[in-house]
């Protein structure tokens, strides 16, 4: 009687999984449990401990929580964008690196990830640095005379300064989430070819140098 208690509880939760996660680790210990349970041996407190954890991901109010996720994911923009993104940046850390082998194929999106997993990657002060050095606007516009300020590399500090070329930015060339670590390509005055720099290596000109110049 106690065998088929367990059997009943494993096919319904496998009735609420079997359809979008036949593929999953949840999926494949149910089924791999409820064969060992019709052979006749039974299940391990561990294994009876992984089978409550389950249960707990698909009672009715853990499903409509899902669908509600799911919905949200599928209407909004804003966060696949963060999600990709946040895959993206951490696929070059090597941290979360099961999430971002699970979700970034051929460094495309793949799939819709659980939320906890979206919340994991995305609602830390790391990414959440970086995507905002992302979003931010430009501090110097193109063609500002800039010079190379204390947090400038030693490289730079040598140089008399220069233009700000372009302010245009690729999410893959934010090395930081510090404040001012914005990408932006300077043309020193002395140099015949571009730099990248951050702006917070950078101050503009004084307006007394620039006339004598």
């Amino acid at each position: 009687m106690k065998t088929n208690k367990v059997i009943n509880r494993i096919d319904k939760t496998l009735q609420h999984i079997i359809e979008d996660e036949k593929d999953s680790w949840n999926h494949r210990f149910l089924v791999s449990v409820r064969e060992q349970i019709v052979e006749g041996r039974e299940l391990s407190p561990s294994q009876l401990n992984f089978l409550n954890q389950i249960e707990g991901a698909y009672t009715p109010e853990a499903i409509l929580a899902k669908n509600s996720w799911i919905k949200e994911w599928k209407e909004s923009a804003d966060i696949r964008e963060q999600f990709e993104l946040a895959l993206r940046y951490y696929k070059r850390t090597g941290y979360y690196s099961t999430i971002v082998a699970r979700y970034l194929l051929d460094g495309k999106l793949s799939g819709i990830p659980p939320k906890k997993a979206f919340n994991k990657i995305v609602n830390n002060r790391y990414f959440q640095g970086v995507y905002k050095v992302y979003k931010s606007n430009p501090k110097f516009e193109e063609g500002t005379a800039v010079r190379f300020g204390a947090k400038a590399p030693r490289s730079l500090k040598n140089l008399s300064g220069g233009i700000v070329i372009s302010t245009e930015i690729q999410f893959d060339d934010i090395t930081s989430y510090a404040k001012g670590s914005r990408p932006v390509t300077v043309l020193p005055f002395t140099l015949a070819q571009t730099i990248k720099t951050e702006e917070r290596c950078l101050k503009k000109m004084p307006k007394v140098y620039r006339k004598k110049r």
